[in-house]
């Protein structure tokens, strides 16, 4: 414990990067491929659980260098959904004979080098139907489809695949065996990548679960909830439809694709649905980051430049990439993967931290910069089991105001460590 006190102490007063001592930076948390399944929660290799966020991409042959450093630098997502399309002009395949649109994969290859260089995932949105045809009539080229992809990029440990967009036109009896066959079919080719995440039938509206599993592990279900597909709004709504997945402890769910054309939508759908998501720790890839695909993230787009004008829909997803993500984490060596303790937690109000303690236990709270500079030690010390706040001024230990930005809180109650993302706007 003295230790522990002496270093967070040191690093405070000289404002040294913590590289060499678990420096806390957003890398240190989000980038840890492979990504894998536990309980209800996706992880990552460092045990860390993670809500990833992120947005879908037109196709990847219009995406530049330029614009996976601005998604990242800007925008904060942390996962890129790239949807691979099926019998249009220029898309990614063929299906009479599963045709390979080389130059379409050749795009593919360079955004997955460029996503990997920016620590971002990757989601494989596989067989992106144009027309949206019958799931079961083109199910022996998707399996083929597959096979081909999983062997190309069998050494990408950074993508998740989502194994069909939205099946439709088969129930959720006959869809589950075909589930399982193209996860099969992927994990023969390609067991670097972990997470797989399931298509849900009726355009990703409905899985029933309680009936029938997919019977393969580390399974993501997939949800597509559209503002004009529920009558209602709010949690009960959608714990009732997938929220229900994840409170029964059957396997995390991630929102896939979600949007909006209306500023209404996005004030009030959006709003509820975000916080909902982020409540209970929902991962998500928004629709679309185009201008012309609707529903639309932006009003207009220049790739070459990597700038955008963003609509209702795209400031509002903006804005909840650069929302408080808290993660957390057990650094014990006995227990690497597991969540968080009962009775613990953390989450951040605007600039006041709160936590609690499921016993009385030694405590350190402190404020880092995604560099790793720590930029103040706020708690030190011993407190007694129960809720705690402390307000952060947004000032380093010299007094002086910090710029605005990302900054890291990581809470340590004694062997167990929790972390969560402050953003400071002035």
């Amino acid at each position: 414990m003295l230790m522990r006190k002496c270093i967070a102490a040191f690093a405070f007063v000289c404002g040294l990067s913590l590289s060499s001592i678990a420096a806390v930076t957003y890398d240190s948390i989000y980038w840890a491929p492979p990504l894998d399944v536990q309980g209800t929660k996706i992880i990552n290799a460092k045990g860390y659980v993670v809500q990833l966020k992120g947005f879908a991409t037109m196709d990847p042959t219009g995406v530049t260098k330029a614009q996976i450093v601005h998604f990242r630098n800007d925008w904060h997502i942390t996962i890129l959904r790239m949807p691979l399309e099926v019998d249009g002009a220029g898309n990614c395949w063929k299906t009479s004979n599963i045709v390979v649109n080389a130059p379409y994969l050749a795009a593919a290859d360079s955004v997955l080098k460029w996503c990997e260089e920016n620590h971002i995932y990757v989601l494989f949105d596989g067989w992106h139907e144009s027309g949206q045809g019958n799931t079961v009539g083109n199910f022996s080229q998707t399996v083929q489809a597959w096979s081909i992809m999983a062997n190309r990029y069998k050494n990408q440990d950074h993508i998740m695949w989502e194994i069909f967009n939205e099946p439709h036109n088969v129930t959720w009896t006959a869809w589950v065996p075909m589930a399982q066959q193209l996860i099969d079919t992927i994990r023969s080719k390609n067991p670097a990548s972990k997470v797989i995440v399931a298509g849900t039938v009726n355009w990703c509206q409905e899985a029933d679960v309680q009936t029938l599993k997919i019977a393969r592990d580390k399974i993501v279900y997939s949800w597509h909830p559209y503002s004009n597909v529920y009558g209602s709004i709010g949690a009960t709504t959608w714990e009732s439809k997938f929220g229900y997945i994840m409170t029964s402890g059957v396997a995390p769910i991630m929102n896939t694709e979600w949007g909006f054309t209306s500023a209404s939508d996005s004030a009030n759908y959006g709003t509820q649905l975000i916080q909902y998501m982020k409540s209970k720790g929902i991962s998500w890839t928004g629709w679309i980051f185009s201008s012309s695909w609707t529903p639309q993230m932006l009003t207009s787009l220049n790739a070459a430049a990597a700038t955008e004008v963003r609509n209702p829909s795209g400031n509002l997803m903006y804005n909840a990439y650069h929302d408080t993500m808290s993660v957390t984490s057990v650094t014990s060596v006995k227990q690497p993967m597991a969540g968080s303790i009962s009775g613990e937690n953390i989450s951040v109000n605007r600039s006041t931290i709160q936590f609690s303690c499921a016993q009385t236990s030694p405590v350190t709270l402190s404020i880092y910069a995604l560099s790793g500079h720590c930029v103040g030690t706020l708690i030190d010390q011993t407190l007694t089991k129960g809720s705690h706040s402390i307000r952060w001024n947004a000032k380093n230990g010299d007094g002086a105001s910090v710029p605005p930005g990302l900054y890291t809180v990581r809470l340590k109650i004694k062997d167990s460590e929790y972390h969560a993302q402050l953003n400071l706007v002035r």
